[in-house]
């Protein structure tokens, strides 16, 4: 019989070819990332309207934007999708902490006292760590003051197929009406969260690749409505504003 891991390897070459195989491989660290790393992250873009939705479920729960009283709930529901693992606990009130006093915020849903739901959003700039997720390589996305970008989002497993995330989107929305544009960014292996925000209104533009060698040398590749330019270097800037321009 085939080893397990070799097993998981054919089911997504069938599933989403050769280049997701590449991708499932360096980010479950099954290959030293210290001679080849690959990473690769879908762009997406909403305008607000598109963002509401036309029905929405009268479930009862109550969103809002997360304070400091909220955070011990939060991270409950972070350990649920083992987000927060159990070494890093420790530091995560501070953080959490951190973002809500920030220009930033965190929206939540309640169902009485417990948060089953949450979406990050950011103002002005949005930091997305790629290669293999040690915080090697960054993706910035900037925008100006009419642009924000969805970040890490989660629902709480039995919560699910009950209208939590389109509570969520319609509250940010109605609640940021200066901003006319979101951005998203998703990896294409994870197609749960790929077709959740499709489904909501946002389609995919472009995606940002990742090829690092050694360590030392980065070299990425974006395109943009197949519009394609490349950059070396640690990090990458795009400002939404040149994505928007180019998806046009």
């Amino acid at each position: 019989m085939l080893p397990t891991v070799l097993k998981e390897a054919v089911s997504v070459y069938k599933k989403h070819g050769f280049g997701m195989l590449l991708l499932e491989v360096f980010r479950n660290r099954r290959w030293p990332v210290s001679l080849f790393a690959y990473a690769r992250q879908e762009i997406l873009l909403a305008h607000s309207d598109k963002l509401l939705p036309k029905r929405l479920l009268d479930n009862g729960y109550e969103v809002k934007a997360a304070g400091e009283s909220d955070i011990n709930a939060i991270i409950e529901l972070m350990r649920e999708d083992r987000w927060v693992s159990e070494d890093q606990y420790q530091q995560q009130p501070n953080k959490l902490r951190g973002f809500v006093k920030s220009r930033n915020s965190l929206y939540i849903v309640y169902d009485k006292q417990l948060v089953v739901g949450m979406l990050y959003l950011y103002r002005r700039e949005r930091e997305i760590r790629l290669s293999d997720f040690s915080g090697e390589n960054g993706l910035f996305l900037t925008g100006e003051d009419d642009i924000a970008f969805f970040g890490y989002g989660y629902v709480a497993l039995k919560y699910r197929m009950k209208g939590i995330f389109p509570l969520l989107v319609d509250h940010v929305v109605r609640s940021n009406p200066s901003i006319k544009m979101y951005v998203s960014d998703v990896s294409p292996l994870n197609m749960i969260s790929l077709n959740s925000v499709r489904r909501i209104g946002f389609s995919v533009v472009g995606n940002v690749m990742l090829f690092r060698v050694f360590a030392i040398l980065s070299f990425w590749r974006v395109c943009i409505n197949n519009r394609i330019f490349y950059r070396f270097g640690k990090n990458i800037h795009l400002a939404a504003d040149s994505l928007i321009s180019h998806s046009e």
